[in-house]
């Protein structure tokens, strides 16, 4: 991809998060934003689930975090040979699509690759438009969940030149509901660059002041809360509750994180880049409503 061919759609980024910030920082637009995305469906609140993934929901609700019990090796691999090689010798030629969202800030913290992904690839539905996973999200919403953006794909080596960035401090996404998954494309351990969440945060009330990351000590949260470390083996995926729940990203010295995270909302605070094509998508086309609906607000 040509650089200048990116500085509008990172411009465009830029200026619809520094919006997002102001509606979720802002005493009445969160009122507005709690009214208009998380009230209940009083039509249709749920969708069916199995006994499986109605126990995860609870989970889930109580701990803000999951981890599902399959592994996802297929997907994984497919991940690694289709995109991320090609992305580290800087061919983003990858069809459906692939853009490079790789900043400054990216590569003064030792990211090597930061890469969006096309949703619309057949090899990774069972990722994107399961209906167990789906269903989860549309019952803990209470209403019809959506994709927020695309995939991002990243690998990141932290080095001793790297720069400790702010993710590194406990904080909240939003202080909205607002639900982030991780697979892990390589094996970690805790003595591996990755990410802690604090069990149970989630139900704690969120103030304003909250979301301020420097308002409180790290060690204030690992103290009140149990700490979970994000580690696993190659093709774990974890679904946590980034916008109530703390969490951060834990450096270690000249380890290797390659993941793929993405992130559902009920509809608010939206990245703004609309990349997919709306034709397409044979591969979802007998999925339920609530399943073909979560790509809505990409298209």
């Amino acid at each position: 991809m040509k650089k200048e061919e990116s500085k509008p759609k990172q411009y465009k980024k830029t200026r619809q998060k520094r919006f997002n910030d102001f509606l979720v920082t802002n005493r009445y637009t969160r009122k507005l934003l709690k009214i208009r995305y998380h009230s209940p469906n009083i039509l249709k609140p749920s969708v069916s689930l199995g006994n499986e993934s109605r126990a995860l929901l609870e989970e889930f609700k109580e701990n803000g975090i999951i981890k599902f019990p399959s592994l996802y090796i297929k997907e994984c691999d497919f991940i690694l040979n289709e995109y991320l090689e090609p992305a580290l010798r800087d061919d983003f030629s990858r069809k459906p699509f692939m853009v490079s969202t790789l900043n400054q800030r990216g590569l003064d913290m030792g990211k090597e690759v930061s890469v969006k992904l096309s949703m619309d690839i057949p090899e990774l539905k069972r990722l994107f438009f399961d209906e167990n996973i789906c269903g989860i999200l549309y019952n803990f919403f209470q209403r019809q969940p959506y994709y927020r953006n695309q995939p991002v794909l990243v690998q990141h080596t932290y080095r001793e030149t790297s720069k400790k960035d702010i993710q590194g401090k406990y904080h909240l996404d939003n202080g909205l509901d607002q639900v982030n998954f991780m697979l892990l494309l390589n094996d970690i351990d805790e003595n591996d660059t990755h990410m802690e969440y604090a069990l149970k945060s989630v139900q704690e009330p969120v103030t304003i002041r909250d979301l301020n990351r420097f308002s409180f000590e790290d060690e204030d949260i690992a103290e009140k809360y149990q700490i979970l470390p994000l580690i696993g083996k190659k093709g774990t995926l974890y679904m946590f509750n980034a916008g109530n729940g703390y969490h951060r990203a834990l450096y270690k010295l000249n380890t290797t994180r390659k993941i793929l995270h993405w992130i559902v909302t009920p509809g608010h605070t939206l990245d703004g880049d609309q990349f997919e094509r709306k034709e397409g998508w044979s591969h979802i086309k007998e999925k339920p409503a609530f399943v073909k609906s979560m790509i809505k607000k990409l298209l």
